[in-house]
């Protein structure tokens, strides 16, 4: 029997997840499972590539998140996206669990606020799960009572890990469940694809607990992976005190939940369509201003105005058969205002091939004077979409974000990114989790140059002068440097692009959720 796992935290979990959700749509389809879900903590990062991963894979997605609570039981919830409402709903709730000054959190109320086409999955390290654990059925009752009133669908998702406790809180929760008539599912949390990946795990709690921050490890454990449908039934056999009926309806229920929440990518995320701001009127308003254009550089008389309106006509007429309207008036706009405030900007790229872009005042380059091609920049025989790229002066970069914010009618977004593990930073972290003296592990780490933690080992064999660094003895280097390598690729925190803002219509915030960044500016959860 196949099941598909429900919490399943990629390593876009920042210091959580072990895997990237590639690679754990592909254990997923390698042990027969038709579905995937990531519910990664704190934000949906991860979404994209594992759409893209589900779809190579002919598996079907399932998106949600994974948040703390603002509660004083405190804990967390998974949320769940059923369609584009849920989806919506998910976007909502990660950008108001980032908005706050403390954790990111949410509670009850907010849910309330967003509850359309959600799936609230309450498992042991909830609230209420918490207090089944402490004890107190009657107060976790009312809770769960709490999250009903919200409007969202609610299941209890116990799992057992084989942690001490686990399986007694996983059949409270079943109990629970029978008592208050509410779905209860069955479901790892998963943070790595198979239990090989368990020490790396352990290794992530142990340097998160010496980040800032509050911070609760869960047990150390080797079974929070992508379990088969077999190993599912032994354990919800477990839970159901060898009622192996009992074992398959709960799993059963699993899967009837998973595959309600099963997305399109295209009708339910928009995938793959292209969202421009919203511009009532806009071919005929690029039209009109392309005309002044033509009169400004003096291109609308002389020997030239036949030419140039000959190549206008053409490229406009490609414009219209890509809809690109709005497009390029959000550039120019955009060009405009950062000119406005005396920063010097400036296009490059093929777009300057683009007569279009040079009559809007985007592009101080005469494509027709420098014989250059419309085609090598914008084509519908070309994939994907077109870039006009915008040179700033770096110093006054935020000026020019400032700028284009606030002249931009929708809504707007600077573009996160992920900075990874390399050598250096992975040895000092491993060095923390094997807990190896700080002063000879940065010795170490500064002593190689700037490259990738996989190649940390052929990087000590490579050059000489490191092959004699004897601070710290074999075995501990070994460990270390194996530890390292497995960090490679890793995410270690969210930063904002140097060189990219979102420029969308309102509908922005349903299809992707934003954070504050350190400057202050929201960034979409997407690179």
């Amino acid at each position: 029997m196949s099941l598909c796992q429900l919490r399943v935290a990629s390593s876009y979990s920042l210091r959580h997840g072990t895997a990237p959700p590639a690679a754990l749509v592909a254990a997923a389809a390698a042990r027969g499972q038709p579905m995937a879900a990531l519910t990664d903590r704190d934000g949906v990062h991860g979404a994209a590539e594992h759409l893209s991963a589900c779809a190579g894979a002919g598996l079907d997605p399932l998106l949600g998140t994974d948040l703390g609570l603002a509660s004083p039981e405190g804990g967390r919830v998974v949320l769940l996206a059923r369609g584009a409402a849920g989806w919506a709903s998910v976007c909502a709730l990660v950008t108001a669990a980032h908005a706050g000054q403390g954790p990111v959190a949410i509670t009850p109320d907010q849910v309330a606020h967003h509850p359309q086409g959600l799936v609230v999955l309450l498992g042991p390290d909830s609230d209420v799960g918490r207090l089944l654990a402490q004890g107190r059925p009657g107060r976790a009752a009312e809770l769960l009572h709490a999250w009903r009133a919200t409007g969202a669908q609610v299941a209890l998702a116990p799992h057992d890990h084989g942690a001490p406790g686990q399986r007694q809180v996983a059949r409270d929760l079943l109990r629970l469940g029978d008592a208050e008539r509410v779905l209860v599912v069955l479901t790892n949390a998963v943070r790595y694809p198979d239990p090989a990946g368990a020490p790396v795990a352990w290794a992530l709690d142990r340097i998160r607990a010496h980040a800032p921050g509050p911070f609760e490890a869960g047990p150390r454990v080797e079974r929070a992976h992508l379990a088969t449908g077999q190993e599912m039934l032994e354990v919800a056999a477990g839970v159901c005190a060898g009622d192996q009926t009992r074992a398959r309806r709960l799993l059963a229920h699993t899967q009837a939940l998973a595959t309600s929440c099963v997305l399109d990518p295209v009708a339910d995320l928009g995938w793959g369509r292209l969202h421009l701001p919203d511009r009532p009127g806009a071919r005929a308003e690029l039209r009109i201003r392309v005309a002044e254009g033509a009169a400004r550089l003096g291109l609308d008389q002389g020997s030239r105005a036949s030419t140039a309106r000959e190549r206008a006509a053409h490229e406009l007429d490609i414009i219209d058969r890509m809809g690109l309207w709005s497009y390029f008036l959000t550039v120019a706009d955009a060009a405009a205002a950062i000119r406005a405030r005396g920063i010097r900007c400036s296009a490059r790229g093929s777009a300057v091939g683009s007569l279009v872009v040079h009559l809007l005042g985007i592009s101080a380059i005469d494509p027709l004077e420098h014989g250059l091609l419309m085609e090598r920049f914008c084509t519908p025989s070309r994939p994907g979409q077109p870039d006009i790229d915008l040179d700033v002066e770096s110093a006054r970069r935020l000026e020019a974000y400032d700028a284009v914010i606030a002249s931009h009618p929708g809504q707007s977004a600077a573009v996160s990114m992920m900075e990874t593990y390399r050598a250096r930073s992975a040895l000092r972290d491993a060095g923390m989790a094997l807990s190896l003296p700080a002063v000879e592990v940065h010795r170490l780490a500064c002593a190689l140059p700037r490259v990738r933690a996989a190649r940390i080992r052929q990087t000590l064999a490579e050059l000489p002068e490191l092959r004699h660094l004897q601070s710290l003895d074999a075995t501990h280097v070994e460990k270390l440097v194996s530890l390292a390598e497995r960090l490679d690729g890793l995410p270690q925190h969210v930063a904002m692009h140097p060189c990219g803002l979102v420029l969308s219509d309102e509908g922005m915030g349903a299809r992707m959720p934003t954070q504050p960044s350190r400057a202050g500016y929201p960034m979409v959860h997407a690179d």
